[in-house]
């Protein structure tokens, strides 16, 4: 990814300095807690549920229906502009092992519920982001997921996606004088798009403030998929897509067909397309 910080004030560049060398200040993830323990005992993954927003979280805690399917974890650092990928299934296979330090993390993770008759009632998809080392350019990142619309279509009212930030507060003088975490800067009830095969929605990124200083930008996009006809035993697979707009605000994501992405609004971005297969067995 290049980065042209000649043409940044030097308010930003001070901003960006202090991201940085405050970061130790920003508050440290809490211990496991009840609701984790619930995950768990219904096949949540511990690696999972450490990268997973705490609402994702909260929102499967109150679905009880629901049970691990399977996760898709990537990973991507900002400086040398390379992926790595990481793939759960239900049976609890790990390849990878510990997750790696990086810029960026991506992580998918699918859920099933099904009906008294064993038969697919929804499928709850999640897909997080989360920052760990802020990007340069932070606008509206736009984030696109396709299914096969032959045997699903998305539910009534079943989308929401929210974007939030941690930092620390910072003085006149240039000290910090406090921290904060899970600020929101945006939350929806509702996608930028929808098509037969697929949603998307933006990654609202928090900007630069010269009194207070983001550590950490995350979020996620929920969704729920509905059967058009029943079945008891098959598999599909979730496309996934993620870009990050480097030079243009405009940057947004078509889908054409099922598991077919166009960006529009410009060439300036960097990005990565994911799959999930899942499957399920009376």
């Amino acid at each position: 990814m290049k980065k042209n910080k000649k043409l940044v004030s030097t308010v930003v560049l001070l901003t960006m300095v202090l991201s940085l060398y405050f970061t130790a200040f920003a508050s440290k993830p809490t211990d496991t807690t009840s609701i984790d323990i619930a995950l768990l005992e219904r096949g949540y993954p511990q690696i999972v549920l450490d990268t997973m927003d705490s609402g994702a979280k909260e929102e499967l805690y109150n679905e009880p229906d629901l049970y691990f399917a399977g996760t898709e974890l990537i990973f991507y650092d900002e400086e040398s502009g390379t992926f790595q990928e990481m793939s759960i299934s239900d049976n609890g296979i790990m390849p990878m092992g510990q997750i790696p330090t990086a810029d960026l993390s991506l992580n998918w993770t699918t859920s099933i519920s099904k009906n008294n008759d064993d038969s697919v009632k929804n499928v709850d998809v999640k897909y997080s982001y989360n920052w760990r080392n802020l990007p340069f350019f932070r606008w509206q990142d736009p984030i696109a997921i396709s299914w096969d619309d032959e045997k699903f279509r998305i539910k009534d009212n079943s989308f929401y996606k929210i974007d939030k930030y941690d930092g620390n507060y910072i003085n006149s003088s240039g000290m910090p004088t406090g921290s904060f975490t899970g600020k929101v800067k945006s939350e929806e009830y509702g996608y930028a798009s929808a098509y037969s095969a697929g949603v998307t929605w933006y990654a609202d990124l928090k900007g630069y403030d010269i009194l207070l200083v983001a550590t950490k930008l995350y979020g996620y996009g929920s969704f729920k998929l509905e059967p058009i006809s029943t079945t008891y035993n098959g598999s599909t697979t979730l496309y996934g897509k993620y870009v990050h707009p480097t030079a243009s605000a405009s940057i947004g994501i078509n889908i054409g067909s099922y598991g077919a992405f166009s960006v529009t609004g410009g060439s300036n971005y960097d990005e990565r397309g994911n799959q999930k297969t899942i499957s399920w067995r009376k």
